[in-house]
């Protein structure tokens, strides 16, 4: 794979992470406030696990966005 490549996965990866490790802890604040609001267990519950599932998720495409730096970096001899 070359290294333009590898840079568009990077900065990819990275932004959608970011932006769904953001919202998901967003969510998860909103979610919170459902409870303390009197929001029945069944939405509150639901919800949480949701927004919990979002930041998770963003936290992988963080993982993967550094793989990606950690071979661009390699592939100029940097490692």
């Amino acid at each position: 794979m070359t290294i333009q490549a590898l840079k568009i996965r990077w900065l990819t990866y990275g932004g959608l992470g970011a932006v769904l490790t953001g919202g998901g802890l967003c969510l998860t604040l909103e979610v919170s406030h459902w409870k303390h609001a009197g929001a029945t267990p069944a939405e509150w519950i639901t919800g949480g696990t949701a927004s919990l599932c979002v930041f998770m998720a963003g936290l992988s495409l963080i993982a993967n966005a550094v793989r990606y730096r950690i071979r661009i970096a390699k592939s100029k001899g940097l490692f």
